[in-house]
């Protein structure tokens, strides 16, 4: 209970919802396949 208030608190300081996630669209991995996004998180762009 006590970290679900400092991640509301974060999130209202923010104006972002950090309970919503993120989907590879907002990651920027939109589009690539899991070779591509191994490669990315292995070398960066």
């Amino acid at each position: 209970p006590i970290i679900d208030s400092i991640i509301n608190l974060g999130a209202a300081i923010c104006e972002m919802d950090f309970w919503k996630g993120r989907t590879l669209e907002d990651l920027g991995l939109a589009g690539m396949s899991k070779d591509q996004i191994l490669d990315y998180l292995q070398n960066g762009f």
